[in-house]
């Protein structure tokens, strides 16, 4: 049974090979496949699966003061950081008529990557991202991000039982 809003894991099937493919370069794969394989989200996939997910990854590049994730707005994408910086701000319900995004709680660098809590759960994103100077980022859409992990986690479900 799908929680409120959410997928029924038991009705998802995914055929890797119609996934988004996106060409990139053997080095951007490379520092991709090392965030995925620390992402905790992410540990429990199968090579095949992590594959898929660096596969349909699709580059995004943020200027220094861009805004890649806005507080309050529907999730959309898990993003990994190629090359930059960025930083994560959260503005507490009491200052959100003040200017600003709110108060610093996290930084993000090279390897790191976020997004991912907003579209597992549905939910709006907690804080907002703020690239502190150029980036290279990498990111996958709601919509493939959850079937691969769904479909990953029922398969292991089905093998284990």
């Amino acid at each position: 049974m799908a929680a409120q809003g959410g997928i029924d894991p038991r009705t998802i099937t995914v055929d890797l090979a119609s996934l988004p493919k996106i060409e990139k370069s053997a080095e951007a794969t490379e520092k991709i496949k090392a965030a995925v394989t620390g992402n905790v989200l992410m540990k429990s996939l199968s090579e095949e699966y992590k594959a898929s997910v660096i596969a349909a990854m699709k580059q995004v590049d943020a200027k220094a003061g861009e805004c890649v994730i806005t507080q309050g707005e529907r999730g959309d994408f898990w993003y990994v950081v190629e090359a930059g910086a960025l930083e994560v701000y959260k503005k507490m319900p009491e200052d959100r008529d003040k200017e600003g995004h709110g108060d610093k709680v996290n930084a993000y660098s090279a390897g790191s990557s976020f997004g991912e809590l907003a579209l597992m759960y549905n939910q709006r994103r907690a804080a907002s991202v703020v690239a502190t100077e150029d980036c290279v980022l990498w990111s996958v859409d709601q919509d493939t991000f959850k079937k691969l992990l769904l479909s990953s986690s029922m398969s292991n479900k089905e093998q284990y039982s």
